[in-house]
């Protein structure tokens, strides 16, 4: 019987490093290392990187344009959202990889669209009014 190749999926301590193709969701590939660059990793390293640490500032600010008097802003992401789609977009990658193509060859690439969605149910819960230039620019509104 004949195994075909593996390829893994991973978010954290990547596996690819032990000689399997490997797709990774959250580390920073190139500063941790695995990778030489976003364009071309090298090695057996390749995939989606959701850049968390850039995207933390742009939420504070949305946070902070819904609610001006805040002093101690955080942010709650649900790693959940919108994992379907780039799941989609992993899966690509293993095909591509199935197919031949060298997973150090083929560059690394980030979200390419954010939604904002924002819950006035929920503000008005926490006692927030969201600003109309915010539901202006909101991907969708949930009443």
């Amino acid at each position: 019987m004949r195994s075909g190749p593996e390829i893994n999926r991973w978010s954290g301590k990547p596996l690819g490093i032990a000689g399997r193709p490997a797709i990774d969701l959250e580390t920073d590939p190139v500063s941790a290392g695995y990778a030489r660059t976003f364009a071309r990793p090298g090695g057996n390293v390749t995939g989606l990187f959701l850049d968390q640490q850039s995207l933390a500032g742009k939420w504070i600010d949305l946070l902070r344009e819904a609610a001006p008097g805040i002093e101690r802003p955080g942010v709650h992401w649900d790693p959940s959202t919108g994992l379907d789609q780039l799941d989609v977009r992993a899966v690509s990658f293993a095909d591509r990889i199935l197919n031949g193509d060298k997973p150090g060859e083929m560059s690394i690439e980030g979200p390419d669209r954010f939604e904002l969605v924002i819950n006035r149910k929920t503000a008005k819960a926490m006692g927030l009014t969201i600003p109309q230039s915010l539901l202006l620019r909101a991907d969708e509104v949930i009443q």
